[in-house]
């Protein structure tokens, strides 16, 4: 039998529950809050107001890209989209390009779980919960990448709250991509693309500043001097432990300076550094101080001294069978020559000598590891050559250090995927801080070894780096920002 009170309780909870949930909702309605809406057939209805949003300063200064997703006239040199830069043949009747972002259909239950987390993210967006709508919108695009109106609202998340554009501006080019007829989508790109030019063209503007500064400086300055003799090393020490080389940078400097072996390290590791000793040699004793083009022999030739010690009969010669690095499938070991000779005519055209230097070092490099042509030693190859480009420019060589890592190789990742300005823009950053190192360093014992590391992705502390460039999902929020 069925307790009274109990059945009288729980009509008196149901009763207040009722009330309570019409408050609420006559609350929200009154603050208007931009809550969606589900229509019949699941779809998210949204808006959100303009004046939300980062505006673009008034007379701001842009370098217009070109837009459009279809494939141009074969012309030769490159040609320029939202989602990177693709090399074209002015010989052949094939584009041979960095592909597109291959974004699989999820199933239906994933679109519909996608869509119940951003309508959920916003509803949290509305209410001040930022750090919870933050991680609905990312498991939103993790669920359904595809998905234009995750992206863009997404992308509008970031430049409003956490006010990177970049990251945003590549959100909205995701989703321009996924649903070109989306037109809030289109209308998000075409406001924040001044905005992002400029960001990028600042970047250059103060390494110019910082190269006028640098160039103040004498040749046969005493202090200058040991610092590139100290930076010589470092670079060496670096580029071979990025490729996996365990020794310490003392060992490194050992090892080159009494050509003794280290206990405990192995053969390869040895000769990994006297390669790379040799082919720095090489390339500062010969071809920089060499005018006129770069020619596909003195790639070659790099190659040589790099693996010449460690697999003489594959050093200096194109790969003969097929590989894999991670996701990415590079070229047919049959269309590496035509590339190669390709990608030396490019790279010594009159287009590309209108690039700034490091833009262009930075192609040089991304061309040259995505095409991978060796058996091994493709990625310490991509950076002599990028070293190259940049020291033929006036530039010092710039030094990717091995605790940037991590960031290196998602960089590539995002331009093998399309978006090549993410690795231009670390690029930069290595750069700046490689004149910092020569300009403010206090002696050559200091280089490379004090400033801190960029931000990785997931990474939040206030003595990181931020990187334009990187992952911000995980930044710390500013104060006073409720989680």
């Amino acid at each position: 039998m069925t307790n009274p009170r109990t059945s009288s309780n729980a009509i008196h909870f149901l009763g207040h529950l009722s009330y309570l949930t019409v408050l609420i909702f006559a609350a929200l309605c009154f603050l208007g809050c931009p809550f969606v809406i589900w229509a019949l057939n699941n779809t998210p209805i949204y808006h959100r107001s303009q004046s939300e949003v980062a505006k673009v300063p008034l007379g701001t200064v842009s370098r217009r890209v070109e837009t459009g997703f279809s494939k141009r006239e074969n012309t030769g040199g490159t040609f320029q989209t939202e989602f990177g830069v693709f090399m074209t043949s002015g010989r052949k009747t094939t584009i041979q390009q960095c592909k597109f972002p291959e974004v699989p259909t999820p199933s239906q239950d994933l679109r519909e779980e996608a869509l119940a987390a951003l309508h959920v993210a916003v509803s949290m967006e509305a209410c001040g919960k930022l750090r919870k709508a933050h991680k609905l919108f990312k498991h939103a695009v993790a669920l359904d990448p595809s998905n234009s109106n995750i992206l863009t609202e997404y992308g509008t998340f970031l430049e409003q709250h956490h006010k990177d554009v970049l990251k945003a501006d590549t959100l909205y080019l995701r989703a321009v991509y996924a649903d070109p007829k989306n037109q809030r989508a289109l209308s998000m790109r075409a406001r924040v693309e001044p905005l992002v030019e400029e960001i990028d063209q600042k970047s250059f503007d103060r390494i110019d500043d910082m190269m006028r500064e640098f160039d103040t400086i004498p040749e046969w300055d005493i202090i200058m001097v040991r610092k590139k003799r100290a930076a010589f090393v470092w670079q060496l020490y670096h580029s071979v432990a990025i490729e996996g080389n365990t020794m310490t940078f003392l060992e490194t400097m050992s090892v080159l300076e009494n050509r003794l072996a280290i206990a405990g390290k192995s053969i390869m590791e040895h000769n990994e550094i006297l390669g790379m000793d040799a082919a720095l040699h090489f390339m500062n004793d010969s071809l920089v101080r060499r005018t006129g083009p770069i020619h596909l022999l003195d790639i070659l030739d790099m190659h040589l001294r790099i693996l010449g010690f460690n697999d003489p009969v594959n050093a200096g010669k194109f790969r003969s069978s097929q590989v894999y690095i991670s996701d990415h499938v590079p070229p047919g070991a049959g269309d590496v020559p035509a590339l190669m000779e390709e990608f030396v005519d490019w790279m010594n055209s009159a287009e590309a000598a209108q690039m700034h230097p490091i833009k262009l070092a930075t192609l040089a490099h991304y061309f040259m590891v995505h095409i991978h042509p060796f058996v091994d030693g493709n990625g310490r190859v991509g950076r002599l050559l990028m070293n190259l480009i940049l020291m033929r420019s006036g530039y010092p060589p710039v030094v990717i250090r091995v605790n940037e890592r991590t960031l290196y190789y998602q960089c590539l990742k995002d331009a093998n995927a399309g978006d090549i300005r993410p690795f231009i823009r670390f690029i930069t950053q290595c750069m700046e801080m490689t004149l910092k190192e020569y300009l403010y360093s206090a002696n050559d014992g200091d280089m490379f070894n004090h400033y801190p590391s960029f931000l990785l992705p997931g990474e939040s502390s206030h003595e990181k780096i931020f990187l334009p460039a990187a992952d911000m999902d995980e930044r710390i929020f500013p104060d006073g920002i409720s989680s």
